[in-house]
């Protein structure tokens, strides 16, 4: 009876939303209309609504937010990594984007990089519970994470275990950019080579590789001409070469799908974080 309830009252709340929007189509009345539709499981009707909100609002970190929790609800694992990190471009203290976005490294097996996004969420909130979880999950499990343990932190049935092939680290911008602020730019420049080897016409990620070596090499009192290298490496990547990491990328896509597929089972009107 409790449970038809909240369903009802939920369904309320869709119709007080959808009648925001409709006098206003600009309001961000999207942002709680997608996150009631996410509690209700309606994930293509709570996608379809956040994501024509975020192009009318393009600086909504919490738009961007519930974004990458219905993408990560949905499977989509690589668009809900993009999404949380621009809800954290957008707002550097965004506990739920670091959140959802330290979840998805953790469960691939970047365990450094969830560790990186673990401690700056904990500097900005040092008791927040869910990343004092996932911190005590890092320091628990010597290995990447246990498929039979669900996105929640329980304990899932043994008999819903499957084996699969571990998921290769999400390398992502912002976890470059942690690294930089903590003092470790050699670990930054590994991960602006593995996206830019990933995505070889991203001028953007090029031009920090190479403002970054610069930088490092200045450090280090070395001349100039590594950085050279590292722009003739960016520009000397061919067509094909991006094309097989496209193949790479959509494999390591396939393998990080089957991994969350156990993983990601909530109960019915949970998603914190995602």
């Amino acid at each position: 009876m409790a449970e038809k309830l909240s369903r009802s009252t939920l369904l309320g709340k869709v119709a007080s939303y959808t009648e925001v929007l409709e006098k206003d189509s600009k309001s961000k009345a999207f942002i709680p209309l997608a996150s009631t539709y996410l509690q209700l499981g309606m994930l293509d009707d709570a996608l379809e609504v956040v994501s024509r909100g975020v192009l009318d609002h393009p600086n909504a970190s919490t738009g961007f937010t519930v974004l990458g929790r219905i993408q990560a609800q949905r499977r989509e694992f690589g668009e809900a990594v993009v999404a949380f990190q621009k809800a954290i471009e957008l707002d550097d203290q965004n506990l739920h984007a670091l959140n959802g976005l330290s979840r998805l490294l953790l469960l691939s097996g970047d365990r450094e990089g969830a560790s990186a996004l673990i401690e700056r969420t904990l500097s900005i909130k040092p008791d927040d519970p869910v990343a004092l979880k996932m911190q005590g999950s890092l320091r628990d499990t010597p290995s990447a994470a246990d498929p039979s343990t669900s996105t929640r932190g329980e304990t899932a049935p043994s008999s819903n275990a499957v084996e699969v092939d571990p998921p290769a680290p999400i390398a992502t911008a912002t976890i470059a950019e942690i690294y930089v602020g903590q003092g470790y730019p050699e670990k930054a420049l590994k991960v602006y080579r593995d996206l830019l080897r990933a995505n070889p016409y991203n001028e953007t990620i090029r031009q920090k590789l190479v403002d970054l070596k610069e930088q490092v090499d200045r450090g280090a009192g070395l001349q100039k001409a590594p950085v050279d290298e590292d722009r003739s490496e960016a520009s000397e990547l061919t067509a094909g070469q991006a094309e097989m990491a496209q193949g790479h990328l959509q494999e390591e896509g396939e393998c990080l799908r089957r991994f969350f597929k156990v993983l990601l089972r909530e109960p019915e009107g949970e998603s914190a974080p995602f």
